[in-house]
């Protein structure tokens, strides 16, 4: 009897705690198969200026916030995947700011809720011969890195577009006239400016990563100016690539909006965090760029990181940059209120 009354109290401890593991597995498993809310992402192409949204997929940073992404690529140009969401079809675009501007002034309901990319991730790369003879070298001032392309003919990808916008701010800014002082070369695609800078065709080509490491490590080329880091005078921090949605989409969804760019501040976080941003570099890699020759892929990872920030945080401040490198570089004036094209409300708490 003595052993009896001793027995049941621990059984009924016993009975507790299975009870309590039970609980806990049965809430672990209701967690896992919570239904994910699915987001849709238009983008242009495969490109490294995306890299924070590919790293909150393969580290599963969108699955821990219950995002199931869908990313669509529309080739067509960054107009057609904007107009994608524009049109309700797709959740975010992950594009220029340059292109939510336009669409704001245009009178769509489009709106920046976050920046992807803080930096004018264009790089300028010289072919080692034109270096040679203007005597370029790592220690030489980007002022003077940027004059020596006085006369020179520069690959760029197309005319109003990025490359063509940011080497004739480049330009202007140490005093040449690009209309004059060099000859810009519209060459197309990164592969196509890569050959026609081995060939001797241009002098120099305007690219991003991993262009640019590319034309550098296989092509004998010579950095000339990093954007990455913020090397071109007066263009730091202006933001490149943000995110852009739609009010109605985000007045409907506030709570996976922000979950959304909760997501993407955990990817930019990563890329920037040394111990663990060469584990997401490889499985971004084996994802989305195994077509890239590895060692190019790492060396193109590592350089683009400065350009990426540490939070999606946009600012009133960068909107007005942003519109006034657009009317000095476009064909097109904006007159549109900045404090319209962005909105907080959605960003990481």
């Amino acid at each position: 009897m003595k052993f009896a009354r001793m027995l049941k109290p621990l059984l009924c401890s016993f009975a507790i705690a299975l009870y309590s593991l039970s609980a806990a597995v049965h809430a672990q498993e209701l967690k896992q198969t919570k239904k994910l809310e699915k987001v849709s992402f238009s983008m242009s192409s495969t490109s490294m200026l995306n890299l924070p949204i590919y790293v909150a997929d393969v580290m599963g940073y969108f699955k821990n916030h219950g995002i199931e992404p869908n990313l669509v690529q529309f080739h067509k140009g960054g107009a057609t995947a904007l107009a994608a969401v524009i049109s309700g079809n797709v959740n975010l675009y992950i594009g220029s700011t340059g292109s939510a501007i336009r669409a704001v002034q245009s009178g769509t309901d489009a709106v920046i809720i976050g920046t992807v990319m803080s930096e004018i991730s264009l790089n300028i790369v010289m072919s080692a011969k034109a270096a040679q003879q203007r005597n370029i070298v790592s220690s030489t001032p980007v002022k003077q890195r940027i004059a020596a392309l006085k006369g020179l003919k520069i690959g760029i990808t197309g005319a109003g577009g990025a490359t063509h916008q940011v080497i004739q701010y480049a330009l202007t800014s140490v005093g040449l006239d690009p209309t004059r002082d060099a000859t810009l070369a519209f060459v197309g695609s990164g592969a196509d400016m890569l050959g026609a800078m081995s060939s001797g065709n241009v002098d120099a080509i305007v690219g991003a990563n991993p262009t640019s490491d590319m034309a550098i490590l296989q092509h004998q080329g010579v950095l000339l100016v990093n954007g990455t880091t913020g090397e071109y005078p007066g263009l730091k921090g202006m933001a490149q690539l943000v995110a852009v949605t739609t009010h109605r989409w985000a007045n409907t969804n506030p709570e996976l909006a922000r979950r959304t760019m909760t997501s993407i501040q955990d990817g930019q976080r990563t890329i920037r965090n040394p111990e663990v941003t060469n584990k997401a570099r490889d499985l971004v890699h084996k994802k989305y760029f195994s077509g890239i020759d590895k060692d190019v892929f790492n060396s193109a990872w590592k350089n683009v990181i400065p350009a990426f920030p540490e939070s999606p945080k946009f600012s009133l401040e960068q909107v007005t940059r942003n519109i006034d490198f657009l009317n000095a570089f476009s064909e097109d004036k904006y007159e549109v209120d900045p404090a319209r094209v962005y909105s907080e409300k959605y960003l990481p708490q």
